[in-house]
């Protein structure tokens, strides 16, 4: 009865299916022999569904941030993923003649595809399928508790309570009974030591005092103290918060304060959580909860330097490959289901 009174209330979680392949198959192919060993006949591939997904490690920096390309995965079949590294020129040319002819089937593909254009791969979109868009249409935005779903390090399709229900990770779960791990859940690990010394950065600076807003040296008022910034530059007290130093308190005290506050607690959380052995707390949900002017604050304290990203070169590699080979497998197991589930409606229309 309790089963029977969870899934009336939404949550399925505990009443799923078996797993349909529970030893699946994920590796790299690094090798033009490698790849033709599991490609299906270049004859079937106009009749062939592949699953596709792509891994991007940050972004390049520019104005726009763009992904950097980390990885090319396919799925020719359910239990099967294979990854393909961006360096891999020669097995990217050879991809690239064949994308055109199978009909590609992905999650979120608006990323994906650049991504791949951006590795030499381009696909006939005209047949492409993107699982997000045909769940959408089969009603999945309603209803049910969402599971953990991010889109950090490529095409996961995480957002609000409703967007997670598109996500690739809730869609697996549901429909092809896939348990997967979040990249953030992946990725935090491999990242503390980049996020602690950003953050231990941060830290130290914010423990300096704050400028003062009187000049007791010279007598000069707050209001002449241009900006706010407790200096006049009469006396060597104000002097010694000059423009050209490392450090620029900031205009508002309230602003030094809760930066102040934030970054400690989350530094604090995350040490903890290490030396306790406690699952880690996700700095890039948690910093996405402060205020734009904190996040802008504590990167100019350190020079500029953005927080750090989840990316997944730090990941150690046979992780790394098992983590994205399954994104591609996913994705072609949440197509056939809902392909069944199309043609089952379209049946009863007719």
């Amino acid at each position: 009865m309790q089963t029977l009174r969870r899934l009336l209330e939404g949550d399925w979680r505990d009443a799923l299916p078996i797993d349909g392949y529970p030893s699946p198959v994920y590796g790299e192919l690094r090798s033009l022999d490698d790849y033709y060993s599991v490609r299906p006949p270049r004859t079937a591939l106009p009749y062939t569904d592949v699953g596709v997904d792509t891994e991007t490690d940050g972004g390049d920096g520019g104005l726009f941030n763009r992904p950097v390309p980390w990885s090319l995965q396919l799925s020719f079949a359910p239990g099967t993923g294979w990854l393909i590294a961006a360096g891999n020129r020669t097995l990217l040319d050879a991809i690239s003649q064949d994308a055109p002819l199978w009909r590609t089937v992905g999650h979120n593909l608006d990323y994906d595809f650049p991504v791949s254009r951006d590795l030499g791969v381009l696909y006939n979109y005209d047949t492409a399928v993107d699982t997000m868009v045909e769940a959408f249409h089969a009603g999945y935005t309603s209803g049910g508790k969402g599971v953990e779903d991010d889109g950090a390090g490529g095409s996961g399709g995480g957002g609000g309570s409703e967007l997670r229900q598109l996500g690739l990770k809730y869609l697996a779960l549901r429909l092809a009974s896939m348990r997967m791990t979040s990249f953030t859940d992946l990725v935090t690990e491999y990242a503390f030591p980049e996020v602690e010394r950003w953050l231990v950065g941060v830290a130290d600076i914010l423990r300096r005092p704050l400028p003062p807003t009187d000049c007791g040296a010279c007598g000069h008022a707050k209001d002449a103290h241009k900006n706010g910034r407790g200096r006049c530059g009469a006396c060597d007290t104000c002097s010694r918060y000059r423009r050209d130093t490392a450090y620029e308190p900031p205009h508002e005290p309230d602003l030094y304060v809760s930066a102040r506050r934030k970054a400690g607690r989350l530094l604090g959380d995350m040490q903890k959580a290490r030396e306790t052995g406690a699952a880690l707390p996700n700095p890039w949900r948690r910093r996405g909860n402060w205020e734009d002017e904190e996040q802008e604050f504590t990167e100019f304290l350190q020079g500029g330097q953005r927080f750090p990203s989840p990316r997944i070169s730090l990941v150690p590699r046979d992780k790394a490959i098992q983590y994205a080979g399954r994104d591609a497998d996913a994705s072609l197991r949440v197509w056939r289901k809902l392909e069944a589930i199309q043609r089952g409606i379209e049946g009863s229309v007719c």
